[in-house]
């Protein structure tokens, strides 16, 4: 089974005591937004990840970890 490159951004979610929707409602984004990036369908927007990364206190030195790059296989 593939490993979920999103898991350590949805782990950080869980720790920091946020659903998807209090997230979205936090960074100004739909839902349906969201799950598209979650699910690596869609690239982030830098607005976005900053947005995420200050609401869930990760240091910017850190992205690269909760939001990593797409590739194709």
């Amino acid at each position: 089974m593939a490993r979920d490159p999103m898991l350590p951004l949805r782990l950080k979610m869980m720790e920091q005591g946020y659903t998807q929707k209090q997230l979205c409602s936090e960074i100004g984004c739909c839902e349906g937004y969201f799950v598209q990036r979650i699910m690596c369908r869609r690239d982030w927007k830098l607005g976005d990840v900053y947005k995420i990364c200050d609401t869930l206190n990760i240091p910017m030195e850190q992205i690269a970890d909760y939001f990593p790059r797409r590739w194709k296989a």
